[in-house]
């Protein structure tokens, strides 16, 4: 009686335990248009995740799993425009099975897949082919933007621009005037996380630097990394950041060169260094950009940019004085630069607005 007794109490809670397992999995996450998707569909595009990328379950994060549902999310608001919208593309299944075929079949850790599985994968596969078909749809239609030359300053470089705008006070003002690039803006910034202090920060690349402000026009022209002003008691933090856009196809030449007195800022450009240095003493070369050692390639970016090591009463120079580059190369990158950058904007503007329109909702 007594071993009945524990044994009902272990199926007891067996079965609960069991019961608990299955509400966690079915755990709602979100609704589009009163169409439930619970925690199973997750893990099933975790899954396909996985299998697609050849990645093993330890290898995602929580910050990974934060990713793929939103990108999920994404996918499936796309997904019920094309039902809503009754959308035909051709050759939809053609697309589907060639991607299974070709990222799926020919994986050896994966020749045993049960149907299940299998419909699984070819369900994610129809809903990223449709948001991408959308996205390529109404990419087309802007195909101008694409097409139009870009300037020589775009072609070669990318811009990155950090903003941050806080109250007016002296402390944080004397601050200010001790930053010198990015990394002094990104510690600042750590610091007013820190204590608490409020700010609006936003960070973009600029693709078009035609269409910006005549302000980061000048700060682009004269290589400027940091500017702040004060206005209506506010402070504006400006960081631009230059790097060039490829390493791919660019070539430099570098010079090179020691001397005991330290040169004049005024005089710290190529066109002047000739003149004061002994050409028999100096280094001249090209190189292939991509080959440089990461110090030089975070410092030389731009012809006159320079380097200085100081060794005892001996100053070691290196100026960047020449740069040349493969066009077409660099409007290849460039144009799939514009392409990602436009698919990205239009994918943002159009989960706007059709999660609304689709009554999109997270459950908390």
């Amino acid at each position: 009686m007594i071993f009945l007794i524990k044994l009902f109490f272990f199926i007891v809670i067996s079965f609960s335990n069991l019961k608990a397992v299955e509400t966690d999995n079915n755990k709602i996450l979100f609704k589009i248009n009163d169409k439930v998707f619970t925690k199973i569909d997750l893990e099933k595009r975790i899954e396909y995740i996985q299998i697609n990328n050849n990645m093993d379950q330890k290898e995602i994060n929580d910050s990974d799993k934060d990713i793929i549902f939103n990108d999920f999310v994404s996918s499936l608001i796309f997904y019920e425009y094309y039902i809503d919208t009754n959308i035909k593309f051709k050759g939809i299944k053609k697309d589907i099975n060639s991607l299974f075929k070709k990222n799926i079949l020919q994986k050896d850790s994966v020749a045993n897949l049960r149907n299940e599985e299998i419909e699984n994968l070819k369900y994610n596969f129809s809903i990223d082919i449709i948001r991408n078909k959308i996205i390529e749809d109404i990419i087309n239609l802007r195909k101008n933007k694409l097409t139009k030359k870009a300037d020589l300053s775009d072609l070669i470089y990318n811009y990155n621009l950090s903003h941050l705008t806080i109250k007016e006070e002296d402390i944080i003002y004397n601050y200010i005037k001790e930053i010198k690039n990015r990394d002094d803006f990104n510690v600042f910034k750590s610091k007013l996380i820190e204590s608490n202090i409020d700010f609006l920060y936003k960070n973009e690349d600029i693709n078009e630097s035609s269409i910006i402000s005549n302000l980061l026009k000048r700060l682009i022209k004269n290589n400027k990394k940091i500017y702040y002003e004060s206005k209506n008691g506010y402070i504006i933090l400006i960081s631009l950041e230059k790097n060039l856009e490829s390493y791919e196809g660019v070539f430099v030449k570098l010079i090179n060169f020691n001397i005991t007195k330290p040169i004049d800022n005024k005089d710290l450009n190529c066109s002047n260094i000739e003149k004061l240095i002994d050409v028999k003493k100096t280094f001249f070369k090209e190189y292939e950009y991509k080959k440089l050692n990461n110090e030089i390639k975070n410092n030389l970016k731009s012809i006159n940019d320079y380097i200085i090591y100081k060794d005892n009463n001996n100053y070691n120079y290196i100026f960047l004085c020449e740069l040349r580059y493969d066009e077409s190369l660099l409007n290849n990158i460039n144009f799939n630069k514009k392409i990602e950058s436009l698919a990205n904007k239009i994918q943002i503007n159009f989960l706007n607005k059709y999660k609304k329109e689709y009554d999109y909702q997270k459950i908390k």
